[in-house]
């Protein structure tokens, strides 16, 4: 009886929440300094706008995930959300943004989305947008609903940092190579900072594409000796799409080619 009753009032709490948020047209929120997530539960507003505090010059993806019960029974079948083709910075001006819902991880294999037949390809790579702020502070996103407000309806909106991050130390080997793994079946543009230990910028946002569905190296044989720092990715892919590894090697005295280590690229970590 006691676990029945706990059930019951958790059950009542979150449909009395669901109602508060229900009314909410606008919601802020920070996506962080270490990758921290921001999940906002929005409501029927036909027009709502999302607002997330982003850094300049790192990477990230804001994206819409499946509703999370319509009308509060879930029978209202033409509710699709996405996002409106303009986002704000800002200072006001518009932010260039790539849309990339359909590529991998596709959204709609990540949650099962209510997509009626006459939804677009368009409309569905509105689902997530991926951005490189030129500034920071509030950027806002609005989403629409794609078939005009038609009752009580919850969904979800994430955004979180997918600047991927390296490491790379001249102490151990003459040669750092970054080996980036694209998952997607299209090109995407990366651009590669390096930062050493003393905060002197040694590469600065050089540009290189990943390769599509294929590993795509790097090659970086100029670091300064005796020295180590970071290496820091920005781009547009979704997350999850790039993976890879910072590989350091030798030259042995023989001509050979010496593989000393390896290490993961790695996005920022949730605190």
């Amino acid at each position: 009886m006691k676990l029945r009753f706990k059930i019951f009032v958790l059950t009542l709490l979150f449909f009395n929440a669901a109602f508060v948020q229900a009314q909410v047209t606008q919601v802020t929120a920070s996506a962080g300094n270490t990758g921290m997530f921001d999940d906002f539960l929005v409501g029927d507003s036909n027009v709502t706008v999302i607002q997330s505090y982003l850094h300049e010059g790192k990477s990230y993806e804001c994206a819409i995930l499946q509703s999370i019960f319509t009308d509060q029974t879930g029978v209202d079948a033409d509710d699709f959300r996405i996002f409106e083709t303009s986002v704000k910075g800002p200072s006001g001006s518009n932010v260039s943004v790539t849309a990339n819902g359909n590529i991998f991880p596709q959204m709609a294999k990540i949650k099962p989305l209510k997509v009626a037949s006459s939804t677009s390809t368009s409309q569905q790579s509105r689902l997530r947008y991926s951005l490189i702020p030129t500034e920071s502070g509030l950027h806002k996103f609005t989403t629409v609903d794609v078939y005009g407000s038609n009752g009580q309806d919850l969904y979800s909106v994430r955004c979180r940092e997918t600047t991927i991050y390296g490491s790379y130390n001249r102490f151990f080997a003459q040669t750092a190579i970054v080996e980036i793994q694209n998952k997607a079946a299209i090109a995407i543009p990366v651009f590669i900072t390096i930062v050493d230990a003393g905060g002197n910028v040694v590469v600065n946002k050089q540009s290189a594409t990943a390769n599509a569905n294929t590993r795509t190296d790097i090659i970086f044989s100029g670091l300064p000796a005796s020295n180590y720092g970071q290496i820091i990715i920005t781009h547009t892919a979704p997350f999850g799409a790039l993976t890879g590894v910072v590989a350091e090697y030798d030259q042995a005295a023989d001509g050979s080619i010496v593989l000393k280590r390896e290490r993961p690229l790695r996005t920022a970590q949730r605190s």
